[in-house]
């Protein structure tokens, strides 16, 4: 059986200030990605003080999530890596604990390969094809460009993707319309919406 397994580290953090407010925070946040969604087979669970992993069947919703998690907890930057492969062993549907297979070799072994980046990124392994290399090419591009946003670029970003008109998100900025409209045009947050809905039909392709 196949799945797609994601493996997520924190960076730094253990330079997050109250970090035990942090985790209970990103505790919550997992718990009502995993009640929201359709395609986590194994429910995001924190392993460890700075990692934390989840299990899916589908790609459909992966880049949703990741975004999700990346604004609401700005700045702090996390790595993601995401692996399609073979699990050898049952899906734990408690906790993503305990299960093993290529699956996972491959996502921390993807994970090992990010350990140099200190900001925000996305690796993905088991597409056909070249289609891993693509993906992977142009997120290293473009989430080393994410990395110089400030939070309401990330934000407005995030409004953007999620379909939202800048008539309903301008009362959430301390800006005029036009200087909405400037900041959308000067990051290019329109092209970078783009981007990531092709990236979220890639994902898409990962199925059993």
């Amino acid at each position: 059986m196949k799945v797609i397994a994601l493996i997520a580290d924190i960076i730094d953090s253990k330079d997050i200030p109250d970090r035990k407010d942090f985790q209970n925070k990103l505790a919550a946040c997992l718990d009502e990605i995993n009640k929201a969604s359709q395609t986590i087979v194994s429910p995001y669970t924190i392993t460890l003080g700075d990692e934390f992993q989840a299990v899916y069947d589908a790609g459909d919703e992966i880049i949703d999530h990741i975004l999700h998690i990346l604004v609401k907890f700005f700045p702090v930057q996390v790595r993601f890596s995401i692996s399609y492969d073979a699990l050898y062993t049952d899906i734990n549907r408690e906790r993503a604990f305990g299960m093993d297979g290529p699956v996972f070799h491959a996502a921390r072994e993807g994970m090992n390969e990010l350990k140099p980046t200190r900001y925000s990124i996305v690796r993905v392994s088991g597409c056909t094809g070249d289609r891993s290399e693509i993906l992977n090419t142009g997120m290293r591009l473009t989430f080393s460009v994410m990395a110089d946003w400030k939070e309401d670029t990330h934000r407005m970003f995030y409004d953007l993707y999620q379909g939202k008109k800048v008539k309903d998100i301008l009362p959430d900025y301390n800006l005029s319309q036009r200087g909405v409209y400037k900041l959308i045009s000067r990051n290019k947050l329109r092209e970078f919406v783009e981007y990531f809905h092709s990236v979220k039909m890639e994902l898409g392709k990962l199925k059993e």
